[in-house]
């Protein structure tokens, strides 16, 4: 069963990671799911694509602070309703066609409205050699002897941005020692 692989770490607490199995007919309504789940904030995603472009809108409803008061819970719940309700009104021509300002003003006009400042979107990715190395210091010199004995070297490659790192033996020992170049035995994982 395929699903969303999180891994979240606050604090400086452990990493802890959470799967959420692919539940939903459409990309929205498995988006809408993992959010329910993973993140237990109500979603509702309405997305829509052509030959020529590709839109979306996102809506969550935020938690209401416990010292608000049951009657601000009532009413921000009463908020979510009628957005939701305003939202599922909304095709995918619409979607494809309207400006996000003119759209949120069809949608939600009565209401007080923040837009932010549009950005662009990039490709970025914050893969590096240090943070693969990272990585590889976390599996331990035993293992990636092991790994390398059988392949001669360790490539890892970005799922992101399919950029390969490879380390060779020279590589390898040189993650596990210490400043002063001396083997680091805190390193056997």
């Amino acid at each position: 069963m395929a699903g969303w692989s999180s891994v979240w770490s606050r604090g400086g607490a452990n990493p802890w990671q959470g799967i959420v199995p692919l539940e939903g007919a459409t990309l929205a309504a498995c988006l809408e799911r993992y959010f329910e789940v993973s993140e237990q904030l109500p979603t509702m995603i309405v997305l829509a694509a052509s030959a020529e472009a590709a839109a979306g809108l996102l809506l969550q409803k935020l938690p209401t602070p416990p010292s608000q008061g049951e009657g601000a819970a009532a009413a921000v719940q009463d908020l979510w309703e009628e957005a939701t309700a305003l939202l599922g009104t909304l095709g995918p021509d619409e979607l494809l066609s309207c400006e996000p300002q003119e759209l949120l003003r069809r949608l939600f006009g009565a209401h007080d409205l923040r837009l932010f400042d549009a950005e662009p979107v990039k490709f970025a990715c914050r893969c590096s050699r240090e943070r693969v190395a990272s990585m590889l210091r976390g599996l331990g010199q035993v293992e990636l002897d092991s790994i390398i004995a059988e392949q001669g070297a360790v490539t890892v490659t970005c799922e992101f941005c399919q950029r390969p790192y490879r380390f060779d033996v020279v590589d390898a020992q040189r993650l596990f020692l210490s400043p002063s170049g001396v083997a680091d035995p805190g390193s056997i994982n």
